[in-house]
């Protein structure tokens, strides 16, 4: 079951699910999606959002290898309980082109994704043979950058988030410059999912202070509140009273065949490279929300282990300083996402500010409002997004619209980055970094 949970999270991780898909039918027909025919194989949004994880690379193209480089950002945690200082780093992931001067591209990932996941390489592949090269950082979601990279130690508020972020990337930059051969002429920053709207955050807090001066971002699939995907990991993960044992054994099975089929299977360059998933994965719509709310469920509980190894607030009733940490991660479990940001993140604010803080007090910092005067005013800001995308609404998306204007692609269909992969995206994202050649 174990190592069940694990391929599921490698799967799965990248994504926040969303609320609006549960609760009523999204309207795709409220907004023009790109003119002319879009062959897009799958109808269904959770289908498609489960593609992308499972991407790889068809060509045996040996020159494109990658680098994983571990980041040390904060020394003073290196007595952190369980983990020490060996575990006190980062790990971000480095594609190079060559060793003569390249763009740099540079990657944020969704909700609690590391730098090796499967979109990234598959991306990253693409990136390299067009002369980029390619820096990965995790989000500020993962455990790791919890312990290792974020200041507050408790992730969730955006601004904040992205200031880490960029401590990160710089600091990575100078590292793979010094002992990496890295070499780059300018750079672009790509973000996807929760890291799309961290990247918007990025984008504006390195205008400002100018030391990457990126000269494109693109955000793929952002939300525009992140409330939305706090409220859907809960919902979907309460999918599974729905589904007995003996069908979640069965939809186990069927996942780990099609994850494994899809590795030996097919072109990534075909546009119906996954056009039988739906007959593969015979399973409902409750079905399929159980298998990913419960797969990220997993991730929580090893976010909320570390943000209290790092600062406990005494929450949790078993002991921080054990040596089996199998207790703790077991409690970690019992909590929600709403938990997370009720208990945990609004305790530490709370905490270091000495009064109570309300979650619609850092809302402003952590939304997409937040830095919509610099999204409409910056025109190398570019974004895509997907009308079936169950982590914004209809009047979400035309808040996008009104933002950006033209410098949006909407696509009538494609789930949650469920068509990163395929040929039309997968060019148009390329494109909007070729100005930086």
């Amino acid at each position: 079951m174990k190592a069940f949970t694990a391929y599921l999270i490698w799967i799965l991780s990248f994504f926040a699910p969303a609320y609006q898909a549960l609760t009523a039918p999204f309207e795709a027909e409220a907004l023009r999606a790109p003119a002319g025919e879009y062959a897009y194989p799958i109808q269904d949004p959770y289908f498609a959002t489960i593609t992308a994880a499972v991407l790889k690379n068809d060509e045996k193209d040996k020159a494109v290898g990658y680098v994983d480089a571990s980041v040390k950002m904060i020394p003073a945690r290196d007595d952190v309980p369980y983990y020490g200082a060996g575990q006190n780093k980062v790990k971000v992931r480095y594609w190079s082109a060559g060793v003569e001067p390249r763009p740099l591209v540079v990657m944020i990932a969704g909700l609690g994704g590391h730098a090796g996941n499967a979109y990234y390489n598959y991306l990253a592949y693409h990136f390299v043979k067009r002369g980029f090269h390619v820096l990965s950082v995790p989000n500020p979601f993962h455990f790791s950058f919890a312990l290792s990279a974020s200041t507050t130690g408790y992730p969730g508020v955006t601004r904040a988030d992205a200031a880490d972020l960029y401590a990160l990337i710089l600091k990575s930059i100078d590292k793979l410059q010094r002992k990496g051969g890295l070499s780059y002429t300018q750079v672009g920053l790509l973000g996807v999912s929760l890291g799309g709207l961290e990247a918007a955050y990025l984008s504006e807090l390195d205008s400002r202070e100018q030391k990457l001066n990126f000269k494109r971002t693109l955000l793929i699939n952002p939300p525009v509140d992140p409330l939305f995907g706090i409220r859907a990991l809960d919902t979907l993960a309460s999918q599974k009273s729905l589904v007995s044992e003996d069908r979640q054994k069965e939809i186990q099975r069927q996942v780990i065949q099609f994850g494994l089929s899809t590795l030996i299977l097919g072109k990534t360059d075909s546009p119906g490279y996954f056009a039988n998933i739906e007959t593969s994965l015979a399973t409902t719509v409750p079905e399929r929300q159980y298998l990913i709310g419960s797969s990220l469920q997993e991730f929580l509980s090893a976010l909320l282990f570390t943000t209290q190894q790092t600062e406990d607030l005494g929450i949790f009733k078993t002991d921080q300083t054990t040596a089996d940490p199998e207790p703790r991660l077991k409690e970690a479990a019992s909590f929600s996402f709403a938990d997370y940001v009720e208990k945990f993140l609004l305790g530490s604010l709370s905490k270091k500010a000495g009064h109570p803080v309300a979650y619609e007090e850092i809302l402003k910092d952590s939304s997409m409002s937040g830095v919509e005067a610099y999204l409409r005013s910056d025109p190398k800001v570019q974004l895509m997004h997907n009308a079936d995308d169950f982590i914004v609404n209809a009047e979400q998306l035309r808040y996008l619209q009104d933002i950006f204007g033209p410098r949006m692609t909407l696509y009538p269909r494609g789930g949650h980055l469920g068509n990163i992969w395929f040929p039309e995206n997968r060019e148009a994202i390329l494109n909007v970094f070729s100005p930086l050649k």
